[in-house]
């Protein structure tokens, strides 16, 4: 009798396991359909929102416009000129823009673009990203005189860089011109020449020196020119700065350094790099640095001194009349670097148009994910 309740309570135990076990599976396989389910969705997702960029860009890329070139009309993307070569010649419709785009090599120089009038009446505007297409309203620097146009860009302009110009011609017609409704035809020659008399008539110091005095609590200025991103530079002042020694003769002081890449007459207040402390006596710009960048860049030397009424000790704090007319040696001294020094200092690499190759976005890289499983 004990044995068959006995047996009676496995079967029992052995159904409702069985029972259990069922529910678990339906419950399980739930679930993974759930996730195939979500995945597929994702995946269909990441591939409409692929193509949807895939076409963004080709339709930004393929921006019409109606010009004239060789005698025929045809539909013409914006013409990269080379830069230091004459153009073949153009002809714009009235009161329509063609457009160009020149790159520039040299930081160091100037870029001029002249516009050789033939017919027409012949405008021109030129303007930096993200101004592709400048037009009468836009930013730009222009020139719109009767007949050949020339418009020179001084690269100690800040906003001046190498780089892409693009330069928008427009066909000036109407009753207010000679000209009427004839169309323009020109030719168009960009091309980088040595800058014109700086501003402020200095020098260029790059692997120079210049000597010089200064006045205490006044400014001197300097300027030099780097014209690669592989370079270290060592900007050096050298001035007396303990009164013992014989050859200071009691002028001493220390004075501040100042460098800038936008300020022509850099001054302690200004954004700029600086020394704002009694030693060392340099400034060093190299491609780790940031913001460091080929171009321009400004010096400022402020006699820095300490006026008599809070100077207890004259031969150590710096006093007013100790640092008058102090003497000093300005030095700026450019090191190339080779390739993987060079490097360390830019994460981003250059791609073969000039341009950068960023890393991949979290959506690039969600994408490429998906598309692989």
């Amino acid at each position: 009798m004990q044995v068959c309740m006995f047996i009676a309570l496995c079967l029992r135990y052995s159904e409702r396991s069985q029972l259990a076990l069922d529910v678990s599976y339906k419950d399980l396989r739930r679930k993974v359909m759930r996730l195939l389910q979500n995945y597929t969705v994702l995946r269909q997702t990441a591939i409409n929102v692929y193509k949807l960029y895939t076409l963004l860009v080709v339709t930004l890329a393929i921006v019409p416009m109606a010009t004239t070139h060789g005698g025929h009309d045809h539909v013409e993307e914006t013409i990269s000129l080379t830069l230091g070569r004459m153009s073949e010649t153009y002809t714009t419709h009235c009161n329509q823009f063609t457009y160009f785009k020149v790159q520039t090599l040299y930081p160091c120089q100037d870029l001029v673009v002249e516009v050789i009038h033939e017919d027409g009446e012949p405008n021109v505007y030129i303007s930096k990203s993200p101004v592709y297409k400048p037009t009468l309203r836009s930013l730009t620097w222009s020139s719109y005189k009767w007949g050949s146009e020339k418009i020179r860009i001084s690269s100690w302009e800040p906003d001046f860089e190498v780089g892409d110009f693009y330069i928008g011609v427009n066909a000036f017609c109407g009753d207010q011109v000679h000209t009427k409704q004839t169309p323009a035809t020109y030719k168009v020659h960009a091309y980088q020449t040595d800058p014109e008399a700086h501003p402020i008539g200095v020098a260029d110091l790059y692997n120079s020196h210049a000597e010089g005095t200064i006045p205490a609590e006044g400014y001197q200025f300097h300027r030099f020119c780097v014209p690669d991103q592989c370079v270290k530079v060592n900007v050096t002042i050298s001035h007396c700065m303990d009164p013992k020694l014989t050859e200071c003769a009691g002028t001493y002081g220390y004075p501040e350094l100042l460098v800038s890449k936008s300020i022509q007459q850099p001054k302690v207040n200004d954004l700029a790099w600086k020394l704002a402390d009694v030693v060392p006596r340099w400034i060093i710009l190299q491609p780790d640095v940031e913001e460091f960048v080929p171009g321009h860049y400004y010096v400022g030397i402020y006699g820095w001194c300490t006026p008599a009424e809070s100077c207890p000790d004259p031969d150590t704090c710096g006093i007013c009349s100790a640092a008058e007319d102090l003497p000093y040696t300005i030095t700026v001294t450019a090191t190339v670097l080779d390739d993987d020094q060079c490097m360390r200092g830019n994460t981003e690499k250059p791609d073969s148009n000039g341009g950068t190759i960023q890393s991949q976005t979290f959506l690039g890289i969600l994408i490429t994910i998906v598309l692989a499983i």
